[in-house]
Formats: C-alpha cells, sequence, structure tokens
C-alpha cells in the first residue's frame, strides 16, 4: 500500500508544470497561519504555457488577519471567505475547474464557488479556456508546499 504523504509533489516556484485541470482537480497542501501574509498564488496556462498568450487566470489565497481570496477576472479584489475556514494548521485546498464553475474545498469544505456566467464576460472568456499547465508564482507564493492531482 503507497503512503499517502509519498503522493505529494514539492512545490517549485516558477516552475511550468503539466497539469489538466479540466480531467483532475489540483490539491495543494499548506501549513500557514492566519495572519502570516502568506499567499498560495497558482497561475494557470493553456497548452503551451508559459507566455503571455498562453495565460488563462490565475488564483490567490490570502492569509492575513481575515483569510481572503481573488480570483482573476472574475473575484478581482481580496475577498473574505463567507465559510469558516477549518481550524487545522495543515490545510489541503482542492480545486476544481469546469467550463462554467470553479469550486475550491478546504480540508474537504466547500469555501468558494464561482459560477462564470454571475460574473462578467470578460470571467466568462478567461475561464472558459483549457487549462493544461499550472505555475506557482516565484516570487508570491509563499504558502504551497506540496500538490497533487486527484485521482477520479
Amino acid at each position: 500500500m503507497t503512503n499517502i504523504a509519498e503522493l505529494w509533489t514539492d512545490v517549485e516556484t516558477g516552475e511550468l508544470i503539466d497539469f489538466d485541470l479540466e480531467t483532475y482537480p489540483l490539491e495543494i497542501k499548506t501549513d500557514s497561519l492566519t495572519g502570516d501574509d502568506s499567499i498560495i498564488e497558482v497561475t494557470l496556462y493553456e497548452e503551451s504555457g508559459g507566455s503571455a498568450s498562453d495565460y488563462v487566470a490565475y488564483i490567490d489565497i490570502i492569509f492575513g488577519d481575515e483569510p481572503t481570496y481573488l480570483i482573476s477576472s472574475c473575484v478581482t479584489s481580496d475577498t473574505v471567505f463567507s465559510t469558516t475556514l477549518p481550524s487545522e494548521q495543515e490545510k489541503i485546498w482542492t480545486i476544481t475547474k469546469t467550463n462554467t464553475t470553479l469550486t475550491i474545498l478546504c480540508n474537504g469544505i466547500e469555501v468558494v464557488e464561482v459560477i462564470f456566467s454571475a460574473y462578467t464576460e470578460a470571467c466568462q472568456n478567461a475561464w472558459s479556456s483549457d487549462v493544461e499547465k499550472i505555475m506557482f508564482s516565484a516570487g508570491n507564493d509563499t504558502a504551497s508546499d506540496g500538490y497533487r492531482q486527484v485521482q477520479g
């Protein structure tokens, strides 16, 4: 039997990673504390990835005095979570994207649901692209310790 801890890949910021977000949800492991101002920042790219023309969007989760999130082109200012985050220090964030919705769970509890049609046309256009690659932002992402794809 494989130890689940062995399935995590250490985060290397600034590295382009092949990741089909429409097929597999992304899990990110953190051990940040509320108020430490660390950030999860994951940038999403289309097929070839890495250039401005392949950029799709990004997701920020900020561990401020009140933890907040930002979903580029949709939730464009830091927004306090409407659901109380789990109290455990180690958190597993699960990001699931379809053509119509982005959902974020924290330790199995839904904390964000963005239905693209409820936002601007820019939101719908940006998030309708298929994500083939991800990158944890060099210089900005200070919270992400590990990641993995969720197998169906």
